[in-house]
């Protein structure tokens, strides 16, 4: 850092105890997403196939939903319910807006390429 440089001449670095984001968060704030992990994080008891287990909250809500994509009692409401899940897991595919063209490939194959 150049002392002489203009712009760096009022800089000065902050009292001890001072805040640099004095409008910002209060202390012991939690945001609704750190609280929301934390509890799905916590386990519960399950019963599958007649046997009780501990799993994570979070691991009994997607249980849950498998299940329930799969008793669906039509193919649409088990088509539906599958491609939430993976949208969820995989993110929803991207769809273009208008038509798009798509370009021509044309392959060149040598007689050589060909035999391999």
């Amino acid at each position: 850092m150049n002392p002489d440089n203009p712009r760096l001449k009022n800089l000065r670095p902050y009292q001890k105890g001072q805040s640099g984001n004095p409008a910002g968060l209060p202390k012991g704030y939690v945001r609704a997403s750190t609280f929301l992990n934390k509890f799905l994080q916590g386990k519960i008891s399950v019963t599958e196939g007649g046997k009780v287990k501990k799993v994570t909250r979070h691991e009994a809500i997607l249980l849950k939903a498998i299940n329930d994509a799969i008793a669906a009692p039509t193919a649409r409401e088990r088509t539906t319910a599958r491609e939430s899940i993976y949208n969820r897991i995989e993110g929803k595919p991207v769809q273009p807006i208008g038509s798009i063209v798509e370009p021509e490939i044309i392959l060149q194959i040598t007689p050589t390429e060909a035999k391999v």
